[in-house]
Order: structure tokens, then C-alpha cells, then sequence
């Protein structure tokens, strides 16, 4: 008995004659159609991704008695422009998608920092390890409280039923 048409075992059409013309890349078919669509995305992408960095720069510097450099308030505001519907998230993943996809070539210039003050490193490596450690330790626990707080919030509101 034959495979139902459009299955993974239907192979009648195998032998078909090709189509002359070449089907387009799946990248491109899913970002609009062309290449040129998928270009256009990823530009408009860094653009806002640029803008919204460049406005949490001048923001960090109005306020230099605040602690949160300007990549920081950039974050902060995607979050909220993407939070209120104000920038569709269609429009930045294709760049936000490039920038992590490159993330750890991004980190290359922090590396070459720490191989530059070698001397300096090896000097204070037990302020460096303490404070690294008792970071990562303090940021746990504020994420930690913050998730309890908000669970037990949820669960308020929903009664203790999940």
C-alpha cells in the first residue's frame, strides 16, 4: 500500500522534473521574502538597537550620580519600548539574534585588557576573586528574593491555585 500523499515515506514525486527556477533560501523566505527584506530588518534592527544605546549614553551622562552606565539605560529602555508595544520585537531579533551569535567575539577586547595588565591582574587577584565571588553571590541572592517576592505575589493573586 502506497504512502498518503505529503508524507515523509512519499517519494512519487522524487523523480519529478526540478523547477527551473531555485527555491529561495529559508533564511530569506522567513524575513520577508528577499534578501534584500532580510537586510532591511537587520538594518532597521541596529538602528534602534544603536539609538536606544546611544540615549541610555546621554542619560548616563545627565545623571552621573546614578551607578548604571549607558548600555545599561539602553537595556532598560528596549525593555520598556518592547514591555509597552512602542517597538515591535520583530524589528530588533533579527539584529539582537546577530549580536548573540557574535557575543563571544564582542568579549575579545576585555581579554586582551586583562592579558595587557597581566602585572596589575596577579597583583590584586584576591580583590578581583572576592569581589567577582561576592557579586555573583549577592546577585543570586537579590534574584533569588525577587523571585520568592514575585511567586508569592502570583500566588496571591491566584488565590494559591498555579
Amino acid at each position: 500500500m502506497p504512502a498518503p500523499k505529503g508524507t515523509l515515506c512519499d517519494v512519487t514525486d522524487a523523480h519529478a522534473p526540478r523547477d527551473p527556477k531555485p527555491p529561495k533560501r529559508a533564511a530569506a523566505r522567513a524575513w520577508g521574502g528577499t534578501r534584500r527584506a532580510a537586510f532591511a530588518d537587520l538594518g532597521v534592527g541596529l538602528v534602534l538597537l544603536t539609538a536606544l544605546w546611544a540615549v541610555g549614553a546621554g542619560i548616563a551622562a545627565l545623571t552621573p550620580w546614578l551607578p548604571l552606565p549607558g548600555s545599561v539605560w539602553g537595556m532598560i529602555l528596549l525593555f520598556l519600548a518592547l514591555e509597552r508595544g512602542w517597538i515591535p520585537e520583530v524589528r530588533v531579533r533579527r539584529a539582537a539574534a546577530l549580536l548573540v551569535r557574535w557575543l563571544g567575539l564582542l568579549f575579545v577586547p576585555v581579554g586582551v585588557g586583562i592579558a595587557a595588565y597581566g602585572p596589575l591582574v596577579r597583583e590584586q587577584w584576591l580583590a578581583i576573586v572576592l569581589a567577582v565571588g561576592l557579586g555573583t553571590v549577592l546577585t543570586l541572592g537579590v534574584a533569588a528574593g525577587a523571585a520568592a517576592l514575585l511567586a508569592r505575589a502570583s500566588d496571591s493573586d491566584t488565590g494559591g491555585e498555579r
